[in-house]
């Protein structure tokens, strides 16, 4: 997640902007190549999540083993 924040923001505040634009970037894409599970808050994302789902995930069958006991 913060891989992609990171690379959100650079992305947005570089040098040549007239190049590098965020509006003609696919970030929901980038976010799925990324292998995020849900699109982090940012000001960057706004209005341009069209076609992003949260992924459900259900951890309750999950068994931890602590080797610290």
């Amino acid at each position: 997640m913060k891989a992609f924040v990171s690379f959100t923001k650079a992305y947005s505040k570089h040098e040549a902007s007239y190049v590098f634009r965020i509006k003609d970037l696919n970030l929901v894409g980038i976010g799925k190549s990324y292998g995020l599970l849900r699109l982090p808050r940012m000001p960057e994302l706004k209005d341009k999540n069209e076609g992003w789902t949260d992924a459900e995930l259900n951890v309750g069958f999950l068994h931890c083993r602590c080797a610290f006991t």
